[in-house]
């Protein structure tokens, strides 16, 4: 076996006894190692091992993070040597075949981040729950039907992932943790959220899509610190009105729900920068929507518009509207106002015209008209001068159109 004694080294090589090393390694490497003894070694960055067979460490020091990324390896249980190894922050098991953990991984007491997605575990271990100072815990894509009360024994815990499994029901001691920060709750068979959600006061990201809620707990508005909110693919009716009290939130999806309309207090949420109410049952907006100066994508694919509401020509800092699939027959002059708009999807409406307000739109590159019944554009097309996108398949346009818009859009690729 190769000794190397007190040197400053950016690599490990395999078959080899380190006395007083100092190691700089690659964050980005994944370190395989075979037959080597770290004795009096102090590693000063991140480090990543995938494997280690026969290695031995002696009174070694982690200044980083220290990983071990086991994940897709097929493994069925987890290697013993693992827990030989108490310096670990950082375990990634998933893409496993894993039904259980073992009672050793409670010797794991530095561990912060645990990831078990996509592995094969249908109830979750007494041992768990034993590891204080655990930050992060992802049990995603397993097949777990129940969440123990122990659970809010994970005291430091701050994210928590428990999205597709069979989940039904949740205990009340979830509601407690009150340090989560970040919680996953996606595709399950969820019917209801509790009141109790509102404990969750550092709450800043929060999923519940792919559920079967029918409704939402007025309390949900207390969750001050919000800042991502997902409730799409459920079986949403309305929108309760104290929604409008989350003033933080930036980003909120309500997609692929029954939603008719919305309360005046939805204008309420300032920060908004990226909205997704496609696939509902929308007719309007009301007046309130215009506040929403901050929006910056909007989606209101999918719904039931017949004209394209006018407090949408408020949003000034509007730059990608979709709502195509709707029965959209008219354009407001008001249109014009949207200044910053680049992208812009009005695809299978019911309109026979562009008007021309729309050419206004001196920022606009992207255009999607298709699947309407438009006859004509107007002849001062040609002078958008950023457009370079257009989409204008399954209309009724005439063949001399067709070569109009050709020989006087050069620069523009469009789609018949």
């Amino acid at each position: 076996m190769k000794k190397i004694k007190k040197q400053l080294l950016e690599t490990i090589s395999n078959n080899t006894q380190y006395e007083g090393c100092t190691f700089y390694l690659q964050k980005q490497r994944r370190y395989r190692l075979q037959n080597c003894v770290f004795h009096n070694c102090s590693f000063r960055n991140h480090v990543v091992f995938s494997h280690l067979q026969n290695c031995k460490f002696e009174n070694c020091g982690f200044s980083g993070e220290c990983v071990f990324d086991l994940s897709q390896q097929d493994l069925q249980q987890i290697p013993k040597w693992i827990f030989s190894f108490p310096e670990i922050t950082e375990l990634n098991l998933s893409k496993n075949k894993l039904r259980t953990l073992p009672i050793e991984i409670t010797q794991l007491h530095k561990l912060q981040q645990l990831n078990l997605s996509q592995n094969k575990i249908s109830v979750l271990p007494f041992e768990l729950w034993q590891l204080p100072n655990l930050q992060q815990l992802n049990l995603s894509k397993n097949n777990i039907r129940s969440v123990p009360e122990e659970l809010e024994q994970l005291h430091h815990l701050l994210e928590l992932n428990l999205s597709k499994n069979s989940i039904n029901n949740l205990p009340q001691q979830l509601w407690r943790m009150n340090h989560l920060r970040f919680l996953s709750l996606s595709n399950n068979h969820l019917t209801t959220l509790p009141s109790e959600i509102a404990q969750l006061q550092n709450l800043t990201y929060l999923s519940v899509v792919g559920n079967k809620l029918t409704s939402l707990p007025p309390q949900i508005g207390e969750l001050q610190k919000l800042t991502r909110l997902y409730l799409s693919h459920n079986y949403l009716t309305h929108i309760p009105p104290e929604l409008g009290k989350l003033h933080n939130v930036q980003v909120l999806f309500i997609s692929n729900n029954k939603i008719c309309d919305l309360p005046n207090e939805f204008g309420e949420l300032r920060s908004l920068t990226r909205l997704s109410l496609e696939n509902n049952h929308l007719q309007n907006l009301p007046e309130e929507f215009a506040q929403l100066h901050q929006l910056v994508t909007l989606s209101l694919a999918h719904n039931e518009f017949t004209t394209m509401p006018h407090p949408l020509c408020k949003l000034s800092r509007l730059t990608n509207l979709s709502i195509h699939h709707n029965q959209i027959h008219t354009i407001p002059k008001e249109i014009q106002q949207l200044q910053s708009i680049y992208g812009l999807n009005l695809s299978y409406n019911k309109l026979d015209e562009i008007p021309q307000d729309f050419l206004y739109l001196k920022n606009l590159t992207r255009v999607n008209v298709s699947g309407n019944q438009i006859c004509h554009f107007p002849t001062k097309i040609r002078e958008m001068p950023s457009l370079n996108e257009l989409y204008i398949a399954d209309n009724l346009l005439t063949t001399e159109q067709r070569s109009f818009l050709k020989n006087n859009l050069r620069n523009c690729d469009i789609l018949f």
